[in-house]
């Protein structure tokens, strides 16, 4: 099941928003595992995702430990201008098996999920866009 595409625009350089979403200036390596816990309807979950970074451009997820293991996410990162990127979102989800799981993938697993990348890549244009302010040059690659 695919979840929204989302666009974003970032006024900060390309170098500066794949840093901010990669977590790191420069990753060590092209692929790192994650583990944390979030909290859902009061409830804690344990969750883990495999992050493959290809420089400067692209970031891929996928969770490896959770509530639904079938997902698979990418942000894509394209130079607009000087120093302007348009941050891409796609992602897809294999609802829980049946008819009442996939009713269940449409109507409230989509929508939760498509809630929690607005709420993620918003912050992340934010963080890039205050960085930039900040140094007001990109870190090298």
């Amino acid at each position: 099941m695919r979840l929204r595409m989302q666009k974003m625009q970032v006024a900060a350089p390309i170098k500066i928003v794949f840093a901010v979403m990669s977590g790191e200036q420069r990753p060590r390596s092209d692929r790192k595992f994650l583990q944390f816990e979030t909290r859902w309807r009061g409830r804690k979950l344990q969750m883990g995702e495999s992050v493959t970074f290809q420089a400067p451009d692209r970031i891929s997820y996928r969770w490896t430990m959770g509530p639904l293991l079938e997902v698979r996410e990418e942000v894509m990162l394209e130079e607009t201008g000087a120093e302007k990127t348009v941050m891409t979102f796609v992602g897809r989800f294999e609802p829980p098996k049946g008819v009442v799981g996939w009713f269940r993938g449409a109507t409230v697993v989509r929508r939760v999920l498509d809630r929690f990348v607005h709420n993620y890549i918003a912050e992340g244009k934010l963080s890039a866009e205050a960085l930039f302010v900040r140094v007001g040059v990109a870190p090298i690659a």
